[in-house]
């Protein structure tokens, strides 16, 4: 069984670290009630990867600009969601913004919303130590989730601790935390989550063991029902002469047909291209008759005129999916991923588009977002903030009806007293950007 495959409770939430809540991954009916134990293990290897960006500087560099998400609606691909990231003055990515495409089944309306947010903050050594979550609450944001990260002195991350929103005692709990110890070619995880009483309960364990730092066993622990810890699955990993990990093969004690020990499973495979990106990954399932089945797939694509080191300064979400994010050499340009859910072949069915820049456009592409009008509901008027000089506004009533149409300013007033009551459907359009909402005139 695949450690990217656990679930344990504490991880992740549904904020969809998000954009991770996507991709929909395969478990057995045991660990299915749980949380993500694999983002955790991904966390780690997504921030060693992150921090062993840090440590190249570049006189210029390209930023994440923005990641489009879209799902494949029988031939063509629909916006899903989004997200914008904020850079400091040296580069460090700040926040990430991520927006959802809402539909409106009255007027068939559809626009982007705030859902989220991540901001992050750094040690000294430009290492992250810790991850804000707020979700967007009408016109506020409000603080969800706090990760904390703790490193060695050798920069590996040996501590993470997660708070939740406690409503009933109004502040923010340690809910669970993750313990990392390094030996001599081993890591083990330890994952605790904080019972009804109070304390600090371990759950499950991961072993990694390595052979000149390449992963060849993978052995998991689960809590037993007699509190105890029972190993319950174990991977085997076949690397190539370039030290490339190109197979895992899965046991599982959960194999109903196994009395014995662990019975082989699952598979993945990998691929890669000269540059050693990882650019295929398949997983395959064990059938009845003992073959070898396809049932997932994820796919990357890259800049390869762009050196990853010099220029991506933080991983996008998606690839908390990619199992060996260390291995990058170039940028991400699109992700997709797809499952077999009838058995009649792989479907990629989700994608992910990567825009980088220069300079970041984000804090302008969100100010867009941010257009403000009010009141709302209005009676004789409605104030229009944060827009550039010279945008189209047109209103339109719910049968499809120009009521206003007229060119306006940031901070123009618009008299609404010439329309009936009801609810409107407003555009502003300047020569790129169409931004769409509702008002209720009373």
């Amino acid at each position: 069984m695949k450690t990217r495959l656990l679930l344990i409770t504490f991880f992740a939430l549904g904020t969809a670290i998000a954009m991770g809540n996507s991709i929909n991954k395969k478990t057995h009916s045991k660990l299915a009630e749980k949380y993500q134990l694999y983002k955790l293990q991904s966390k780690i290897k997504q921030l060693n990867a992150f921090n062993k960006s840090q440590s190249v500087t570049s006189a210029s560099f390209l930023m994440l600009d923005s990641l489009n998400s879209y799902y494949k609606n029988e031939s063509s691909w629909e916006a899903s969601s989004k997200s914008y990231f904020l850079y400091n003055d040296n580069g460090t990515m700040q926040e990430q913004i991520h927006l959802y495409q809402n539909y409106d089944f009255e007027t068939e309306a559809q626009y982007f919303m705030e859902e989220y947010k991540i901001s992050f903050a750094y040690n000294s050594n430009n290492r992250i130590t810790q991850e804000i979550y707020a979700n967007k609450d009408t016109t506020a944001w409000l603080t969800s989730e706090i990760t904390n990260y703790s490193y060695d002195n050798q920069g590996r991350i040996t501590n993470i601790s997660y708070l939740w929103d406690d409503e009933e005692k109004g502040n923010f709990e340690e809910s669970a935390r993750a313990t990392i110890t390094y030996g001599n070619n081993e890591k083990t995880m330890m994952f605790q989550y904080k019972d009804d009483q109070g304390n600090f309960v371990t759950e499950e364990k991961v072993i990694i063991r390595h052979t000149n730092n390449i992963p060849n066993t993978t052995l998991y622990y689960d809590t037993s029902d007699n509190g105890t810890l029972a190993l319950e699955d174990s991977g085997a990993h076949t690397a190539n002469t370039l030290g490339q990990i190109i197979e895992e093969k899965w046991y599982s004690i959960e194999n109903e047909s196994n009395t014995t020990g662990l019975a082989l499973v699952s598979k993945y495979e990998y691929s890669y291209d000269n540059n050693g990106n990882p650019t295929l990954e398949k997983g395959f399932n064990l059938n009845n008759t003992q073959e070898w089945i396809a049932t997932e797939a994820y796919q990357y694509d890259y800049d390869l005129e762009q050196t990853y080191a010099d220029n991506y300064y933080n991983l996008p979400l998606s690839f908390m999916y990619m199992e060996y994010p260390e291995t990058i050499s170039n940028i991400p340009l699109v992700f997709q991923s797809g499952t077999d859910d009838n058995g009649s072949g792989i479907v990629m069915d989700y994608k992910e588009e990567f825009i980088y820049s220069e300079t970041s456009t984000a804090l302008k592409k969100l100010n867009d977002k941010h257009i403000i009008i009010y009141p709302n509901p209005a009676s004789n008027y409605i104030v229009i903030k944060n827009i550039e000089s010279n945008q189209q506004f047109n209103l339109y009533d719910l049968k499809g009806r120009l009521a206003i149409s007229k060119t306006i300013n940031n901070n123009d007033r618009i008299t609404t007293t010439s329309i009936d009551k009801g609810i409107y459907v407003y555009t502003i359009q300047n020569e790129s950007d169409l931004h769409k909402g509702h008002i209720i005139i009373k």
